[in-house]
């Protein structure tokens, strides 16, 4: 009877140190385990023997890893600007990502780097449009990545630089409805000063038109974007009254023969 109970002690003793060596070689492999991804987390769980006695072993859980977020266009940089403008040429420009280059040899030998491009710039200066080939010219600031970016961006319009002009998106001019055709969609405003950049009247679509309740004569106030066609077209109109105005008619007739852009 006695030798029998010894045996009974035997085991659970022996079931004791094996189930503890288990647990110091699980504990050591998860000790000795480099961090992956989820993260690995260990936590100590108390495990009570037969005989009451205890011992402790280490578990694992698992952190799941945080979602992701959607890479997105980098923040305009609010860094110093410089006095001094360079011309360039658009490289490239991805509207999605919300940002593009500028080539400008000067500017490369410098800082061994392209011109970086913000899409603040495009939508404020350039009539949000902005295609590889077109000149430009800038002032230059320097970013956190210590690389030179654009600000103030002005598109050259013309053929050459003593017929041509530059032409910032965010300027507002004034200027007439020389002609509206609701049923063709599209009209033209007359404005001495846009007349002298560009050589001809200001195209209007029915949607500035339409949204700015438009008839032929109003007086208004217009911003001015390049179209896909390289023709100036209206943006940001508004109708207004000003008595001062009130006697400026229109100098050349309307150009009725043209296909309408979209807006």
């Amino acid at each position: 009877m006695a030798s029998s109970s010894r045996r009974g002690k035997a085991v659970k003793l022996a079931s004791f140190i094996c189930a503890w060596q288990l647990a110091e070689l699980v504990g050591t492999a998860f000790t000795l385990r480099p961090p992956q991804s989820p993260k690995v987390t260990a936590l100590r769980a108390t495990l009570v023997g037969e005989d009451g006695s205890t011992f402790e072993r280490l578990t694992t859980s698992r952190t799941p890893q945080a979602n992701r977020s959607p890479r997105q266009a980098p923040k305009e940089q609010e860094e110093p600007v410089g006095q001094d403008w360079y011309v360039g040429t658009i490289k490239s420009y991805f509207p999605e990502q919300g940002f593009g280059f500028i080539e400008c040899p000067e500017l490369f030998e410098l800082h061994q780097a392209d011109v970086f491009l913000h899409k603040n710039q495009v939508d404020q200066h350039l009539g949000k449009r902005a295609y590889p080939g077109d000149k430009v010219k800038f002032l230059v600031g320097m970013n956190k990545a210590k690389k030179p970016q654009a600000r103030n961006v002005a598109r050259f319009v013309g053929e050459s630089a003593d017929t041509g002009s530059w032409v910032d998106g965010n300027k507002t001019y004034v200027g007439r409805v020389k002609e509206y055709w609701p049923a063709k969609g599209y009209g033209f405003i007359a404005c001495e000063e846009t007349r002298g950049i560009f050589q001809s009247d200001v195209f209007l679509h029915k949607n500035q038109a339409e949204e700015a309740n438009l008839e032929k004569s109003n007086l208004v106030t217009f911003s001015v974007e390049i179209n896909s066609k390289g023709r100036p077209q209206a943006r940001n109109v508004e109708r207004v009254s000003a008595p001062s105005y009130a006697s400026r008619e229109p100098s050349a007739p309307a150009e009725a023969d043209v296909q309408m852009e979209d807006a």
